[in-house]
């Protein structure tokens, strides 16, 4: 199981197929599994998307991080992975490994 022993997780989405997020994100939050979201700013468009409205169309709580990345930049993918760790300190009391 590529969760087990895991504390987090970092979902990738795409404005292009947002749909196919529920799918990850459905799992991640049956199994009790903390998550972020980085959004995938790989062209214009998807630079274009607020994301206030992503976050509205994913159904994000207000506590989930939801950042922009470009999955291609080593900076970019790194400060995603930051703000999912420093989410998952703010609830450092309730987390157990998956």
């Amino acid at each position: 199981d590529m969760t087990s022993g895991a504390l987090g997780a970092l979902v990738l989405a795409d404005t292009r197929r947002l749909s196919e997020s529920f799918d990850v994100m459905g799992v991640l939050e049956e199994l009790g599994l903390p998550y972020a979201v980085a959004l995938n700013d790989f062209d214009d468009a998807s630079a274009a998307h607020d994301l206030d409205e992503v976050r509205e169309a994913l159904d994000l709580l207000p506590s989930t991080p939801l950042v922009r990345c470009d999955a291609r930049d080593r900076v970019s993918s790194t400060e995603a992975l930051i703000a999912l760790v420093e989410y998952l300190m703010t609830r450092s009391g309730e987390l157990e490994p998956v």
